[in-house]
């Protein structure tokens, strides 16, 4: 990608209290972005439906809510789109690249219990 150095993340944190739901967190270190996007499995490919918020020294962030799983993503970086290149994992895909991927696992046998007794 031209111009751009980014470095990124997901990293889940933390379920919703009765929900099989975890937030996951993306973040992109692209200081010269002028707007930066996720696009994946979980929101088929849309690069438009999940903008990253610009916080303070060029990083952008957002979390998504997501069912256990296996997601397959990009970043989208001013129409670019790229790996994340702090992801664990990933895959490739038909067109000859390679997908970022996060797994999801659900929440933990102690935080199911912590949220039944609630």
């Amino acid at each position: 990608m031209k111009g751009h150095q980014a470095a990124g993340t997901a990293s889940r944190t933390g379920a919703r209290a009765g929900s099989q739901n975890e937030i996951v967190e993306l973040k992109l270190s692209a200081p010269k972005a002028r707007s930066v996007s996720v696009a994946g499995t979980f929101n088929g490919w849309d690069a438009k439906s999940n903008p990253l918020t610009k916080e303070s020294g060029g990083v952008w962030r957002a979390f998504l809510q997501l069912s256990p799983g296996r997601y397959e993503y990009k970043f989208v970086v001013d129409s670019q789109w790229q790996e994340d290149p702090a992801a664990k994992e990933s895959a490739f895909n038909p067109y000859g690249g390679r997908n970022s991927v996060v797994v999801v696992r659900g929440p933990s046998r102690r935080a199911k219990a912590e949220a039944e007794d609630d």
